[in-house]
């Protein structure tokens, strides 16, 4: 209990934030199963390790306010004797919704040995993060839900707007929505769990995504949201979901075909970024898709790209395509 509760407050220390007045870079430790372990045994310790990862990635990458990163994730990478032997840093942009990945390998004594710049990420880095390491069946929280909206971008006013926007929308129009915002800690938060759970529900129509994203996934408030979790757990899953991922480099392989095959996600429709999508366009472009998509309008790229020619969107900025009805599904039906 105890190391539920320290983890959930040092996670707040380290993100909270509001709308104005932030001092940016903001840290955050990713939850590792090594962490939790540590946490569990020696609670000062696993403090003290996060403590001392947070300023070497400081003083590594030389970030300070004038950094043009808003937020700096850390993932601790241990080796098998529980020691950290290297830091995963993901550098989350201000302007675009994409990221810088670093990798900074340690010495014995917490030192820097090498630092690898536009790191790729390894199957062996996902395994230590608990929804990888500890497979779990996906259930649906509430089958009477039917659209879903999770937004991972803490601080920012124009997604919150739009993100806003689109839930009055789609309670107006009877889908009985539930939102995942991290702007609101005492409310439902956007996890990779609950997207899993939330995914698998059978009478969900639409489900929008707000949050930075990359060729292999999109990354939620806890981590990693990638392909592989959607080969895993939520084949077939997709089929009567027309699903917007409202992030960076997400409508390429490995996640569009992760999406879209029939033997894997199976989308109805799936809308993603192409491009390195900015801030304000494109979350104009994604409320204006699911306005015209709950008025009955057909899902199409001509109506994605008049959404983007409106808001100042890159035309072809976002892709669509699917494997069932190109309109949304009614509320109730």
């Amino acid at each position: 209990m105890f190391k539920k509760i320290f983890s959930a407050i040092l996670f707040f220390v380290l993100t909270s934030s509001s709308f104005a007045g932030e001092n940016y870079p903001k840290f955050v430790l990713l939850p590792n199963i090594n962490t939790q372990y540590i946490m569990h045994t020696n609670a000062s310790e696993a403090v003290s390790i996060e403590n001392q990862a947070i300023e070497l990635v400081k003083k590594t990458l030389h970030l300070n306010s004038a950094s043009p990163y808003k937020t700096v994730r850390i993932s601790l990478q241990y080796n098998a004797k529980h020691q950290v032997d290297a830091l995963i840093v993901y550098l989350l942009s201000t302007k675009i919704k994409s990221f810088d990945l670093v990798r900074i390998n340690l010495n014995t004594d917490f030192s820097v040995a090498s630092v690898i710049k536009d790191y790729h990420l390894q199957a062996a880095d996902f395994m230590q993060t608990p929804a990888y390491a500890q497979k779990r069946t996906p259930a649906c929280p509430d089958p009477r839900v039917q659209f879903v909206i999770g937004n991972n971008f803490d601080g920012d006013e124009s997604v919150e707007n739009e993100v806003q926007k689109v839930f009055q929308l789609a309670k107006d129009r009877g889908y009985n929505p539930i939102l995942m915002d991290v702007n609101n800690p005492n409310g439902p938060q956007p996890t990779i769990e609950a997207y899993e759970n939330w995914m698998s529900c059978p009478n969900v129509k639409g489900f929008y995504n707000e949050s930075h994203g990359w060729e292999q996934g999109i990354l939620l408030s806890d981590g990693d949201f990638s392909y592989q979790l959607i080969d895993r757990d939520l084949l077939n899953q997709l089929s009567q979901k027309v699903t917007l991922f409202d992030s960076c480099e997400t409508f390429h392989d490995p996640l569009l075909s992760s999406m879209m095959d029939v033997n894997k996600g199976n989308a109805q429709q799936y809308i993603a970024g192409i491009i390195s999508l900015p801030f304000g366009p494109s979350e104009r472009t994604a409320s204006c898709f699911w306005a015209l998509a709950f008025n009955g309008q057909e899902l199409n790229r001509a109506m994605l790209n008049d959404c983007s020619v409106k808001n100042d969107l890159e035309i072809d900025g976002f892709g669509i395509n699917g494997n069932g009805d190109n309109h949304l599904t009614t509320a109730s039906n």
